[in-house]
């Protein structure tokens, strides 16, 4: 015999029912729809949510918490209210006073937040073992690698082996100066931008590449305190030369060879491939030293498609008139977006038109020594 508090079946049964017959009232009820609810049309989900094959799902710009969708927020943003928010944009990211704070460390290492062009991401102060030296935000750093990943742009104005008066040697990766908008004359040391050369003298002419890489503020003190009496960094030095977002999204990956690898040392990776729009898994051997290590590398799915897929900044249109030169208006799924033509493309610039025209309609790319 049942107890006088104790639930029937019938009871049980009715509770189900009431809580199927609350979510089809939401769903007849504009903007009522919580995440995973049925749905005919967009109208029928909150705010931050569409209707997707009849179930509301959150924008992309969006993360799904509880039930509702939380606008992502960026390191450095504020008004979040839980990390999840943080979190969906930069991993282990956390929401502290409503604003977006970088992870704490790994083994030891302090993370800091960063200011490039394209808004703030999170890098390592420094390396490992008494390396002084900040690191860029990808590849992401494991902390059971041994040495982090370098994507730092190299110098290949790098002085020979032979003898040199101390104090004089160029270091082997590149700082700069943020403050510097000279982007065509190399500076020994991060005493200017980031510019390609071979040339090792003050001032000598060198290669435009401020449209795919970033002068990373950073802090330095550290690294100049360490190297003084080595590589003498320039004193108006306060960031490394990164790979930029557009840069990086355009990366190839950097598979291991299974074959060959060990099976302890490689690991899943996601990058971003540009020909399809989507972020596709691979697996990474960090060990690898035969050839640079590819940016477009990250550790889950949700960064690489914050990093590239949702942050295409290119400009809405309406007419073939409303592009900037070399640009037409294109469809990309239910938006109509300037994108670069295809001869500006194809052409000698080859979509870099601030770069002097080349010989060939290709990129040849430039030798980088070690």
């Amino acid at each position: 015999m049942a107890l006088a508090n104790e639930p029937h079946a019938g009871d049980c049964e009715s509770t189900r029912i009431e809580n199927a017959n609350e979510r089809f009232k939401r769903q007849g009820v504009s903007r009522s729809g919580r995440v995973g609810d049925f749905c005919s049309f967009n109208t029928d989900c909150l705010a931050g949510m569409f209707c997707s094959a009849g179930s509301c799902t959150c924008l992309s710009s969006f993360v799904a918490i509880e039930g509702y969708c939380y606008l992502k927020k960026n390191p450095g943003e504020s008004d979040c209210n839980y990390d999840e928010q943080c979190s969906a944009i930069w991993p282990e990211a956390k929401c502290e006073n409503g604003q977006c704070v970088c992870p704490d460390a790994v083994n030891g290492v302090p993370y800091v937040q960063a200011h490039t062009r394209d808004g703030f991401v999170c890098v390592l102060k420094a390396g490992e073992d008494g390396d002084p030296v900040p690191k860029c935000p990808l590849p992401e750093y494991d902390d059971d690698l041994l040495a982090m990943p370098v994507s730092q742009l190299r110098n290949p104005a790098m002085t020979s082996d032979e003898p040199i008066t101390i104090g004089e040697n160029i270091y082997p990766l590149q700082f700069c100066s943020s403050r510097s908008t000279d982007y065509k004359r190399f500076s020994k040391n991060g005493g200017g931008a980031c510019v390609f050369s071979d040339n090792v003298e003050e001032g000598a002419e060198g290669i435009y590449i401020a449209d795919i890489y970033d002068c990373v503020e950073v802090p330095m003190q550290d690294a100049k305190a360490v190297m003084s009496e080595i590589y003498n960094i320039h004193p108006l030095a306060d960031g490394i030369c990164c790979p930029n977002r557009a840069f990086t999204c355009i990366q190839p990956k950097r598979e291991a060879d299974v074959g060959l690898s060990s099976a302890a040392g490689i690991r899943p990776r996601w990058w971003y491939n540009a020909v399809t729009g989507a972020c596709e898994q691979f697996m990474w051997d960090p060990w690898d030293e035969t050839e640079m290590q590819s940016p477009n590398n990250f550790k889950t799915r949700q960064h690489c498609e914050s990093y590239c897929h949702d942050n295409e900044r290119v400009g809405n249109c309406q007419t073939a008139n409303s592009c900037m030169t070399n640009y037409e208006c294109s469809n990309v799924g239910s938006m109509q977006l300037c994108c670069p033509t295809i001869a500006s493309i194809c052409s000698n610039a080859g979509g870099r038109p601030l770069v002097p025209y080349r010989l060939t309609n290709f990129d040849p790319g430039y030798t980088l020594k070690k």
